[in-house]
């Protein structure tokens, strides 16, 4: 009898990638849901709680395609550096998960905040649009098995996100820029830009 992830890898491209996506909507909603209705994970600034909800997940998401990145980019280094021209149809099975993965919280995000917050204003669709075309890029290539690998770099920047989100967290839980946590966030956050 095959395990999970073999009966996953034996489905079609075409299958598993709305597989994926689909469990990682649904990944993100119940995360969600954890965040805004326990006391686990509770909103420390009073008329923030979405705010902190969504930046709780974007947080979340960050620390998991980041791993799932690095993994990636570890897994094929060999065979990923061996050429420039191997970046075009160079893909990999963790490649197009963590695609996926990646594309069903983009859906999750993109109707929590339409759903919450969507007022019509220009940041709002500056944020709707941002999340539509990532959705849209991500889905042809990932779909079609092409480009994978400079999607992957592009989506290698999760690995700063990951401090951005944890800053506007410290700054809800009403860290000061002199708090010591908030200090040593920022030279991650300064770093993983810088490289």
């Amino acid at each position: 009898m095959m395990g999970l992830i073999e009966e996953w890898q034996a489905l079609s491209g075409p299958a598993r990638m709305v597989t994926t996506v689909a469990s990682s909507w649904l990944f993100f909603f119940l995360s969600s849901l954890v965040v805004d209705k326990t006391s686990l994970v509770k909103c420390p600034a009073k008329g923030q709680e979405w705010v902190w909800k969504n930046r709780c997940i974007s947080c979340w998401h960050a620390v998991i395609i980041s791993s799932m990145t690095l993994y990636s980019f570890w897994s094929c280094f060999d065979e990923y550096w061996k050429e420039y021209m191997i970046m075009l149809v160079y893909h990999s099975f963790m490649m197009q998960l963590t695609l996926a993965t990646s594309i069903g919280y983009f859906l999750h995000d993109l109707t929590d905040n339409l759903v919450y917050t969507f007022n019509g204003s220009l940041e709002g669709i500056a944020v709707l649009a941002h999340h539509i075309v990532a959705i849209v890029m991500f889905g042809v290539f990932t779909w079609m098995d092409y480009y994978c690998c400079f999607i992957m770099l592009s989506i290698a920047t999760e690995i700063n996100s990951v401090f951005l989100h944890m800053r506007k967290l410290l700054q809800l839980a009403g860290y000061k820029i002199s708090d010591r946590v908030y200090i040593v966030n920022n030279v991650a956050n300064v770093a993983t830009f810088l490289v």
